[in-house]
């Protein structure tokens, strides 16, 4: 695998213990381009100076703020070939199969919008508890199926012919759970709120209520998560 330098192009206040502490110098990566996810900015702090597998990487949208040995996979050749010439470190990979790295070779994983496409979820999580060291930092992000978002204008399956499985917030966190990953925080993804700054405090308030409160306006959810012991995996 080659290991290309990565152009990380965003500065990131550490603030692990608080949600939303971003630059405003960065603020024009996280709106207008629409290659991130509302929910992106509360959770590259927990990333910074980390090596991160971003898995089903595309163009490289979320790779790019990553450290420069991180490493972005997909299948689509094309969105590779950008990424590559942006500079990034990118390769082929099929997720549906065992990932070819080494035990504990990663400090971080990020993997949104993927896990509904794969053919074996919990074999994919197992391949990601494998790969990444212990007490690393993971985070799932899925779409909601049902929501406002879904009845006016997204249908979670006739609209997606890629999906095939959709997820609530406890069935995912049991699935993370039997996998090897404890739940740390869970992240909501309001609509819009991402291309205006001055809505970013409506997202923020968002974050404050239980997920099954405010689910139902919502894009999607992310869960993140840190590796349990290697041996501490339920598979009952």
């Amino acid at each position: 695998m080659k290991n290309g330098d990565a152009s990380i192009g965003i500065r990131v206040k550490r603030n692990e213990g608080k949600l939303g502490i971003i630059d405003k110098e960065v603020h024009k990566d996280f709106v207008g381009a629409g290659n991130c996810d509302g929910i992106f900015r509360y959770i590259l702090p927990y990333f910074e100076g980390k090596r991160v597998l971003d898995v089903g990487c595309a163009e490289g949208g979320y790779t790019k703020h990553f450290s420069n040995n991180s490493i972005g996979i997909d299948l689509e050749f094309e969105s590779l070939k950008i990424a590559q010439s942006n500079g990034l470190n990118v390769c082929s990979v099929d997720i549906n199969t065992s990932l070819p790295f080494r035990d504990a070779s990663f400090d971080a994983i990020f993997c949104s919008h993927v896990l509904e496409h794969v053919y074996s979820p919990y074999y994919l999580l197992k391949e990601f508890n494998r790969v990444l060291k212990e007490d690393g930092i993971i985070v799932v992000v899925v779409p909601t199926e049902v929501s406002l978002v879904r009845l006016l204008c997204d249908h979670y399956f006739k609209g997606h012919k890629g999906h095939l499985y959709a997820y609530s917030v406890s069935c995912l966190t049991q699935l993370m759970h039997r996998t090897g990953f404890k739940v740390i925080k869970t992240l909501v993804d309001v609509p819009l709120t991402k291309y205006n700054r001055a809505l970013w405090l409506i997202s923020d308030l968002f974050q404050l209520f239980p997920p099954s409160l405010v689910l139902w306006i919502s894009n999607g959810f992310g869960l993140l998560e840190k590796s349990r012991k290697k041996g501490d995996i339920s598979i009952h």
